[in-house]
């Protein structure tokens, strides 16, 4: 497979998502988890384009991209989003099958594989984006600029239907912090992925098998193939690529000899870059479960631990309008594996509000408490009480 010349956001795309995964395995052990580096990756190198000096020098240090000037990150979104959309049937090509039969298969591939990559920008009507901005957004970015009204509950739905529409059905609802007055836009990554494997899985072949999860053994489908692959041992885990059929993408698959929890705790890209590099093709007897999943994050939290912080703060995007400062973003992601090939999508939603919007504090009254009932125009106290002990009760 040929090798492109380094990309700056790719790389860092990379190295925040092993971030996020640690961050997150940190705090949830041994969980189902789905998320799209790329996607988050290329949303914060959006925000950097209008980004002040203190939360710019922020996200450069969480993406690893320190040295790298911000039109540099916005050029390196231009050539990776080419990159991605680019087709190369090459499994085809390589078969030794007639030209005929070539344009043939070509002709069907636009059924059985895409690679889509969506930005959009939804901006409240007369919003006065600053030029570098927008031309960043509109043009390395390849966003799609639209008008919404963020008062109205009819926003969502027009949001998500756009969402659905480009991730195939894949992702109907992402977390939208809608309605609400003093959102002025809300930038939205998608990415979708869909592809068949270049030798199927035989669905007589699969049958349900023990698989040792981490907190219960259960009996999934799994799929069984015996091919030729890469493959590799090191760093405490085997490694085994599917590539794609018509499109330059692999399917990497981390088996680790021990915990996961502690493999993921140390796992740093270049382990993954050794262990992709460091692959041969092998013949495998592979045995994989029939899988999906579906996951859901709030990102702020996991992007403040991991050092950006200024970015929820008043003004800290000045370059995009004045005041404007970033409210919430959050990721929605799906997976599905089965005999035929791969499909996936991520929509990654940043929103951005031209005054700061605070969080709300969590307050749970789930242990003793005390209460009154109050005058407020003399603060003469009515009842008071306590709640000591509560019975159980079902929800109806």
């Amino acid at each position: 497979m040929h090798k492109e010349s380094s990309n700056p956001l790719a790389h860092a795309s990379n190295a925040l998502g092993f971030d996020l995964l640690r961050t997150i395995f940190a705090a949830a052990p041994a969980t189902n988890i789905l998320i799209s580096p790329a996607s988050v990756g290329i949303s914060l190198a959006l925000l950097l384009q209008g980004a002040g000096a203190t939360t710019a020098q922020e996200i450069h240090r969480v993406c690893h991209t320190t040295g790298v000037s911000t039109p540099e990150i916005a050029a390196a979104a231009r050539r990776l989003r080419a990159s991605l959309l680019i087709q190369r049937p090459e499994r085809l090509r390589s078969t030794g099958k007639s030209m005929k039969g070539f344009r043939r298969d070509h002709a069907r591939q636009s059924t059985l594989s895409h690679a889509e990559l969506h930005q959009s920008l939804w901006a409240r009507k007369n919003l006065p984006l600053l030029q570098p901005f927008f031309e960043a957004a509109t043009g390395d970015f390849a966003a799609e600029l639209r008008s919404c009204d963020f008062s109205s509950h009819s926003a969502a739905a027009e949001i998500n239907a756009w969402v659905s529409e480009k991730t195939h059905g894949k992702i109907t609802q992402i977390d939208l912090p809608i309605p609400d007055e003093l959102l002025t836009l809300i930038l939205i990554n998608v990415i979708c992925r869909r592809d068949s494997w270049p030798d199927p899985f035989d669905k007589h072949d699969s049958r349900n098998l023990p698989f040792h999860g981490a907190s219960r053994t259960t009996q999934p489908v799994f799929m069984s193939n015996t091919i030729n692959m890469a493959h590799a041992r090191a760093h405490g885990a085997t490694y085994v690529a599917l590539r794609c059929e018509y499109l330059p993408f692999a399917f990497d698959i981390l088996l680790p000899d021990a915990s996961i929890t502690d493999f993921v705790a140390n796992l740093q890209p270049k382990t993954f870059e050794s262990l992709i590099h460091g692959a041969r093709d092998t013949r495998v007897d592979l045995k994989l479960p029939r899988f999906k999943l579906e996951s859901s994050f709030q990102l702020a939290p996991l992007l403040e631990q991991l050092g950006l912080r200024s970015i929820f703060l008043p003004a800290s995007l000045p370059g995009i309008h004045h005041e404007a400062t970033l409210c919430s973003i959050s990721q929605n992601t799906c997976i599905s594996i089965d005999e035929d090939g791969l499909e996936a999508a991520a929509a990654t939603t940043s929103a951005v509000a031209g005054a700061i919007m605070p969080r709300p504090v969590a307050v749970t009254f789930d242990r003793p408490f005390l209460f009154a009932i109050r005058h407020e125009p003399t603060d003469a106290i009515l009842f008071l009480g306590a709640v000591c002990n509560l019975p159980d009760a079902c929800c109806h």
